[in-house]
């Protein structure tokens, strides 16, 4: 039972570091290709402020959760034409880590 408990304990603690490994590759990533357009704040720039994104309502990209967020981050026209944020053409793995970014917001 002893076993049971460290193993799932160790899985728990790898899937965490694995959430703060990808939020920090996602600050790398927003560094490079968002923050011409986007702030860390509620302030907008030339595109909306990103503070408290997550789980937001869009009215261009609709529900900022995960699905929506891959969605509009692989390619934002295909959501919705009217999108004015150009396909910045993300890797899978990139899109994961913005997102995760995105959550600490």
């Amino acid at each position: 039972m002893k076993k049971i408990i460290s193993l799932v304990a160790t899985i728990a603690l790898l899937t965490v570091g694995a959430g703060i490994s990808f939020a920090g590759d996602g600050e790398k990533v927003f560094k490079k290709k968002c923050k011409g357009c986007h702030t860390t704040t509620a302030k907008k720039k030339m595109g909306p402020g990103l503070k408290g994104v997550f789980g937001r309502e869009s009215a261009i990209a609709g529900t900022l959760d995960d699905a929506g967020l891959t969605a509009y981050l692989k390619d934002p026209k295909a959501v919705n034409k009217k999108a004015k944020m150009p396909n910045l053409k993300l890797e899978d793995d990139q899109i994961t880590s913005v997102i995760e970014y995105l959550k600490t917001l």
